[in-house]
Order: structure tokens, then sequence, then C-alpha cells
């Protein structure tokens, strides 16, 4: 196997330049990692590439209503306030002298 001492932000760049020189699905593959919805909900069985979000699908609504529950009640029991858990560690981050991750 060959080792890619960059990682994704080697090659990451270079999917999205091609992708906006072609009319290939290129742009709609980068486009789906770059803007994800806010809820995402697939059937990994029927769907296992996760292409076809299934989210915004009314008859799918009472198992968001009880994902999204779910989510609230262990974001409580960790202590994790959502987005003021970010940004406060994205502050100590930068105090420590760090960087974000993009």
């Amino acid at each position: 196997m060959t080792e890619n001492k960059g990682g994704w932000a080697e090659f990451w760049p270079t999917w999205v330049e091609a992708s906006r020189q072609t009319q290939s699905s290129a742009k709609e593959i980068t486009d789906r990692y770059q803007w994800r919805p806010t809820e995402e909900l697939y059937d990994i069985e029927m769907d296992p590439y996760e292409l076809n979000n299934s989210a915004t699908r009314k008859q799918y609504l009472p198992v968001i209503k009880d994902l999204r529950l779910r989510l609230l009640r262990w974001m409580d029991e960790q202590g994790d306030l959502g987005q003021e858990t970010e940004m406060a560690a994205l502050s100590r981050t930068f105090k420590a002298g760090g960087t974000a991750k993009r």
C-alpha cells in the first residue's frame, strides 16, 4: 500500500479543481462532501453508497424526530451544549497555538 503523507489535504484540492473544469459528475461528488445537509438519513442496505438522503421524506419524519430526541438526550448526558461547546473547543485550540482543521 502506498503511503499518503498529506492525507486528504494533498489530493482534495485537485478534486475540487477538476470538478470546476469538467462537465462530469465530479462537481456533484465534491459538492456532496463540501455542502452537507443539516440532517441525513440513509438506508444503508438499499443505498450502501449513501447517495439518497431520506431525511426530508415525510414517511421518515417519526424516525427523524426519534433520532433528534435521542441526540439531545445524549448531548445532555455528555454536557454537550452544541455550538457553544464547539466554539469553546476552537477557542482553546487557538489559545494553545494550534490551528483549526478544515
